[in-house]
């Protein structure tokens, strides 16, 4: 009858709206994922970068520690002459 037709078609309808409102729900976990990856992408190459700074940081501050102590070392060495010197 026409009013079974008429409720099929509403039901098609229906049918057609939910899988059309699932397949956006799907694509916009999807663009929620891939930008929650780009997202972890960035932060670690942000990370690796602090790291690698820090990393020269502390092979500098080395590189001068051993400096002042060869320097120190060159005194201590002077003194000692300059005190054989004068014995």
């Amino acid at each position: 009858t026409f009013e079974d037709k008429k409720r099929e078609n509403f039901e098609r309808g229906n049918l057609e709206l939910e899988k059309r409102r699932q397949a956006l729900l799907e694509q916009q976990r999807k663009e929620q994922e891939r930008l929650a990856q780009l997202e972890r992408a960035e932060q670690e190459r942000k990370e690796r970068e602090r790291q690698e700074q820090e990393r020269k940081r502390q092979l500098e501050l080395e590189k001068q520690l051993e400096k002042q102590r060869e320097l120190e070392r060159q005194r201590e060495e002077e003194r000692r002459k300059e005190i054989e010197r004068r014995e």
